[in-house]
C-alpha cells in the first residue's frame, strides 16, 4: 500500500511539472488512483470491532477510490476548481453517503459470528485493490518511460542540429585567425557564431538570441540562414555589413513573435593591409554589449561600446557601420552575456569587471587560449545558467 501510494505522489508530482498525458495514457493513471486507494475501505474493516457488510466494505472502498480519483484527475488535466468539491466530499460526502445507505437498509453490522469471514473477506479485497492499481500504475509509467525515450531522442536530434548549426570555429587566412566556441545551456541554445570566409576576407557574426532553449534555438537558425544569404554572395554583389545588419533585423522583427530580439555583432576583416600592416577592419553592432579589443602597440584592452539596439526590435533601425583598425598583434574579443551573467555563491555575478580580470591575467594569449580561458574563468566564477558563446579574432604580428 505505501510503496503504490508513493508512486502515485511521485507521479503526480511530476504531472504537476510536466504537461498532461494523452487522455488514453491518463486512464491508466486515474483507474490506478481508484484501485490503491479503495483498498483503504477494506483494509478500514479491519480495524473495526463490529465490520460491515460486503456492501458497506465496497462503498467504503469506493468512497476512498473516488477522491483519490477526484485529486488525480484535477492534477493530470489542470482542473484546479474541481479540489474545493473533493475536499468538500471527502470532509462530508463520505459521512452522508453511508447514513443514507443505513437508512436505507443496505449497510449494516454482521453478526459476531461472521466477523472472522468479512475480515477474510477485507483482507482478500484489499490486496486485489492493490495488485490492481499496481498493475495499473505500472502500465502508465511504461508508458511515460516510452514517451521519455522519443523525447529522449527528440532532444538529442536537437543537440546534434545545435552541433551541426554552430559548430566550433578555427579558421586563419592571410594573417588572420578566428576561433571561437558556443556551449548551449540546454540541448539547443539561441547564441550564433559564424564566419564567411572570400576573396576579400573573413566575415565573422556572432548573435545571442533572447531566451534560451528550442524556441530561440529555431529564431538563431533562422538568422545564420539570412546571414548566409547576405553575406555569402561572392563577388562584388555582397552585401556591406550596415544594409545586411538592417536587412536581418527587418526578417526577424516580422517572423518572430512579439518580444523576441537578438544582439548582433557583425565584422569583416579584410585580407589587404597598409603598409605599417593596419586592417582597417568594418563593424557593425546591434545592441550587444561591449567588445574587448587588445590594441598590440599600446600593450591595453580597450571597449569598444554599442549605441544600437537589437535586431528584431524596430523593424527599420539604421545599423551604421564603422571602421576598426586592427594592427599587427590585435585581438578582438566578442562573447555574449552568459559569461558576464554567471552568479557566484555570494550572489555577485562576474561581469565585465570579471572578464577585464580575465583578459588581463590572459594578456595577448592565442585565440584558443583566449576563448577557453574566458569560459573557464566564467564557470570558475558560477555555474552556466545562460548560453555562452565566445569568438576571438587574431592578426598575427
Amino acid at each position: 500500500m505505501q510503496t503504490a501510494a508513493n508512486v502515485l505522489r511521485s507521479v503526480y508530482r511530476r504531472l504537476l511539472v510536466f504537461e498532461p498525458p494523452a487522455p488514453r495514457d491518463a486512464i491508466y493513471l486515474l483507474l490506478g488512483a481508484f484501485a490503491t486507494f479503495f483498498s483503504i475501505g477494506p483494509m478500514s474493516e479491519l480495524l473495526r470491532a463490529k465490520p460491515y457488510n460486503l456492501g458497506g466494505m465496497l462503498l467504503s472502498g469506493t468512497i476512498g477510490g473516488c477522491i483519490a480519483l477526484g485529486y488525480a484527475y484535477s492534477g493530470v488535466f489542470r482542473k484546479a476548481w474541481l479540489i474545493p468539491a473533493v475536499v468538500l466530499f471527502q470532509l462530508y460526502g463520505g459521512t452522508e453517503l453511508f447514513k443514507i445507505a443505513i437508512r436505507a437498509g443496505l449497510i449494516w453490522t454482521v453478526a459476531p459470528e461472521d466477523v472472522d469471514l468479512a475480515r477474510i473477506r477485507a483482507i482478500v479485497t484489499a490486496i486485489l485493490a492493490i495488485a490492481c492499481g499496481y498493475i495499473f500504475l505500472l502500465a502508465f509509467g511504461r508508458r511515460l518511460g516510452r514517451l521519455a525515450t522519443e523525447q529522449r531522442t527528440q532532444l538529442a536530434i536537437a543537440a546534434e542540429m545545435h552541433r551541426a548549426i554552430v559548430p566550433a570555429v578555427d579558421i586563419a587566412a592571410g594573417g588572420i585567425r578566428v576561433v571561437g566556441r558556443s556551449d548551449a545551456s540546454s540541448v539547443m541554445g539561441g547564441d550564433l557564431i559564424d564566419t564567411v570566409r572570400h576573396t576579400g576576407g573573413i566575415d565573422v557574426v556572432l548573435a545571442d538570441v533572447s531566451g534560451h532553449g528550442v524556441k530561440a534555438g529555431i529564431i538563431m537558425a533562422m538568422l545564420k540562414a539570412s546571414v548566409r544569404t547576405l553575406l555569402g554572395t561572392s563577388g562584388p554583389a555582397r552585401a556591406d555589413l550596415a544594409s545586411s545588419t538592417r536587412e536581418i533585423s527587418r526578417v526577424l522583427a516580422e517572423l518572430s513573435e512579439p518580444g523576441m530580439f537578438a544582439t548582433f555583432v557583425a565584422l569583416r576583416v579584410p585580407l589587404a593591409a597598409d603598409d605599417r600592416g593596419i586592417r582597417q577592419a568594418e563593424l557593425c553592432t546591434a545592441g550587444h554589449g561591449p567588445l574587448l579589443h587588445f590594441v598590440a602597440a599600446r600593450k591595453q584592452w580597450v571597449e569598444i561600446d554599442n549605441d544600437c539596439l537589437p535586431l528584431g526590435v524596430v523593424a527599420e533601425e539604421v545599423f551604421p557601420a564603422r571602421t576598426l583598425p586592427l594592427g599587427p598583434g590585435d585581438r578582438l574579443v566578442i562573447l555574449t552575456d552568459g559569461l558576464t551573467e554567471a552568479f557566484g555563491l555570494s550572489g555577485v555575478e562576474f561581469g565585465n569587471d570579471g572578464i577585464r580580470r580575465t583578459l588581463d591575467r590572459l594578456g595577448p594569449a592565442s585565440p584558443q587560449q583566449l576563448c577557453d580561458g574566458l569560459i573557464a574563468a566564467s564557470r570558475a566564477h558560477g555555474p552556466q545558467g545562460d548560453d555562452q558563446s565566445v569568438i576571438v579574432i587574431a592578426i598575427d604580428p
